[in-house]
C-alpha cells in the first residue's frame, strides 16, 4: 500500500512490503492525519498476525469516518499510480 508523505497535500509513497504490518501502517497514516488513535499490534498479550490491527471502539467511533476517508483517498492515489 501507499502510505502518506504528506496527506494534506497528497502525497504518497509506497511503504515497504517486506515486514509490513497493518498496525504500523495505520498508525502512520493516523499520525498524519493528526488524529489521536492508538493503533495496536497485539490483542491481549496476544500478536495479531500481519494484516489485522486493533484500535479501541469508542475511540474509533469518533475518528473512524476520518480514517476511513483517508482510505478511499489512499486507494485512489494507488490506483492511480499503477495504471
Amino acid at each position: 500500500p501507499l502510505r502518506p508523505v504528506d496527506f494534506a497535500r497528497g502525497e504518497w509513497e509506497l511503504s515497504e512490503k517486506e515486514g509490513f504490518r497493518l498496525a504500523r501502517y495505520m498508525q502512520q497514516l493516523v499520525d498524519s492525519l493528526g488524529v489521536d488513535l492508538q493503533v495496536h499490534d497485539t490483542i491481549d498479550g496476544q500478536r495479531l498476525v500481519p494484516y489485522q490491527a486493533a484500535v479501541s471502539r469508542p475511540t474509533w467511533g469518533t475518528v473512524g469516518g476520518k480514517v476511513m476517508e483517508a482510505f478511499r483517498i489512499q486507494r485512489g492515489a494507488y490506483r492511480r499510480r499503477h495504471q
